[in-house]
């Protein structure tokens, strides 16, 4: 089994402190990963809201849309806290 998670937080400091357990973390951090928050690589935005775009159209059984022009403009000038699931939720909306 593989596991893929994700956190926002500094697992070795949280290791360092004592209230995350070291076990656990190791287990966990065989190949870890790290990804810049979305606002320092805004140049994968324009793929990331077409593909949400789909993915909502499909789910709603609805045609797929093209993105306007001034949503995509919005997209990669919107404030985003660092995730994509943020991204995601807005364009839901």
């Amino acid at each position: 089994m593989r596991v893929i998670s994700a956190t926002n937080k500094d697992l070795v400091e949280l290791v360092k402190a004592k209230t995350f357990r070291q076990d656990l973390y190791y287990r966990l951090a065989v190949l870890p990963l790290s990804l810049p928050p979305l606002c320092e690589r805004r140049e994968d935005i324009p793929l990331l809201v077409q593909h949400f775009v789909a993915a909502s159209c499909k789910r709603h059984q609805q045609p797929n849309r093209p993105v306007r022009p001034d949503v995509m403009q919005a997209a990669a000038q919107a404030h985003l806290p660092g995730h994509v699931r943020g991204l995601s939720n807005c364009l839901e909306r």
